[in-house]
């Protein structure tokens, strides 16, 4: 037998049973406030539409329901819930009934017995601690309280929380007051999924046989997220995540970077890498959008853009993070570039995102500038296209 049998609790019906115990009702119709059945009669046309179709009660459905069904689903869950996209053959499994399929899902998606790996609203339906409890875990609860309009408040969840959560059960409308969570708290997003940070720091004393004067330093600040697309198919409309993650690991990875480098940086740049199951596009999203990299530029004050690169591979695959200055982005002294692997990321469900910085240029850098090419070939400095 499964021991967790011997932490579920009993159900409120059966609790009410035993307080109801040996009272009678008054001579009056009871309206049972207990598992929500119908009291009224069903619209005509439904009894009319299963009397039409009666010869279907013969034939077994599929586990996966009818695809007109599984599609009709889909559809009215974009609509409802502002949804960019739903694939209804992967998304949407018609149920017979919620609690069966709950309970099925936290046994699939959950660790058992990993702590703190499902988080759900409280007061609650019982299947959530139910499903918990049978996975091994205990469910942290959000109190759903009037100060936060009955609604469980996400932003009380903290990053170490995050970390731990496989499931999330929220339930719309909600309990105990019918408010809609994604109504009342649709601009509040999840944070990033961190699997690690990783500080990478090189200092150079001699290059060509020549010691330098002053050591230069270069410095990666890197996390390792899970892809926040991976697995949605194709997903039309970025942008949700695209801030609440570029803002979040943006401040995250420059914060890292400058305590190490104070106010000496000179020079800066960012890289991304996507896990073989995700797009080029996902890795550009994170770091393209000012969210991500106005943390950065504003931080140090700069005036150029950042240098970037965008690559999609497999755990072990080279990270570049291209550099240049800060302030003058034709000086050539600090085109560099900072080269590391992980042999462990990105995974196919993984993001590694970076943000690098130096402190003085390459070493015994004596190309010059562009702008003296510009001169020596006539080009005018200010318009060297020409245009």
């Amino acid at each position: 037998m499964n021991t967790g049998l011997n932490t579920l609790h009993p159900y409120p019906f059966e609790k009410l049973g035993h307080l109801f115990g040996g009272l009678s009702a008054p001579d009056q119709p009871v309206i049972p406030l207990t598992i929500g059945e119908p009291q009224h009669a069903p619209p005509n046309r439904v009894t009319e539409l299963l009397s039409e179709h009666a010869a279907l009660v013969a034939q077994y459905p599929a586990t996966a329901g009818r695809p007109e069904l599984r599609a009709a689903i889909g559809a009215w869950l974009e609509r409802r819930f502002q949804l960019p996209s739903v694939d209804a053959d992967r998304h949407v499994l018609p149920l017979n009934g919620t609690r069966e399929g709950l309970f099925a899902v936290a046994q699939t998606l959950v660790t058992h017995g990993r702590p703190g790996a499902v988080l759900c609203p409280n007061p609650f339906y019982q299947i959530y601690e139910g499903a918990a409890l049978l996975a091994g875990t205990e469910p942290v609860l959000l109190n759903c309280e009037a100060g936060n309009g009955f609604l469980p408040n996400i932003d009380s969840v903290t990053a170490e929380q995050w970390q731990a959560c496989q499931l999330l059960f929220i339930c719309t409308p909600g309990n105990p007051a019918g408010n809609s969570p994604m109504t009342l708290s649709g601009d509040k997003t999840m944070s990033a999924q961190i699997r690690r940070t990783i500080l990478h720091q090189q200092t150079t004393h001699e290059e060509g046989g020549k010691p330098l004067a002053t050591p230069t330093l270069l410095v990666a600040a890197i996390a390792i997220i899970r892809n926040p697309w991976f697995g949605r198919g194709f997903v039309e409309d970025l942008k949700p995540e695209t801030r609440t993650h570029g803002e979040e690991i943006g401040r995250l990875l420059t914060g890292m970077i400058l305590d190490v480098t104070g106010d000496r940086l000179e020079g800066y740049g960012k890289a991304s890498l996507v896990g073989i199951g995700g797009e080029t596009e996902h890795a550009q999203a994170l770091t393209h959008t000012l969210w991500f990299g106005n943390q950065f530029r504003n931080a140090v004050q700069a005036k150029t853009y950042l240098a970037f690169a965008n690559m999609r591979g497999g755990p072990g695959c080279p990270l570049v993070i291209p550099l240049m200055d800060k302030h003058d982005a034709g000086r050539r002294s600090h085109y560099q570039t900072i080269h590391l692997n992980i042999p462990d990321a990105p995974a196919d469900d993984e993001i590694v995102v970076a943000l690098g910085a130096s402190v003085g240029g390459h070493p015994h850098h004596r190309i010059g500038n562009r702008y003296e090419d510009l001169k020596d070939m006539g080009h005018d400095v200010d318009n060297p296209a020409g245009i």
